[in-house]
């Protein structure tokens, strides 16, 4: 509970950093959710949107996302102890690999079937 407490006064300073630099910050819990506000706000063409998050779901979800302003947005994977953030581009997957989409999105599809399966299960 009390780890639950410091993320989000973590992630509210950090929205107040960002919002009073003239940034638009918002949170969100659930992925698609993520996503699709990214999305709305690249669509408006006005600010550049920057997905990010730990969950590597959030770029499968980008990758499969047939909106065209998808592709632009990048997933930031924040690091963890010693290890530092990733960049990804959804826009070089989709470019250099074209046939990387259907791999993600069917290993996506897959492990997220047999994950909830086994929550159901054990």
């Amino acid at each position: 509970m009390r780890r639950n407490a410091i993320k989000q006064r973590l992630a509210q300073m950090l929205m107040d950093i960002f919002n009073g630099k003239g940034h638009t910050a918002i949170q969100a819990v659930d992925d698609v959710l993520i996503c699709s506000t990214a999305i709305k706000i690249a669509e408006k063409k006005e600010k550049t949107a920057v997905v990010v998050g730990e969950d590597i779901d959030l770029l499968c979800i980008l990758v499969g996302t047939p909106a065209s302003c998808a592709a632009s947005i990048p997933f930031m994977k924040s690091g963890k102890g010693i290890k530092p953030a990733s960049l990804y581009s959804v826009e070089d997957v989709l470019r250099e690999r074209p046939q990387l989409q259907n791999i993600i999105l069917f290993g996506h599809a897959v492990g997220n079937r047999m994950r909830h399966y086994v929550s159901i299960v054990s």
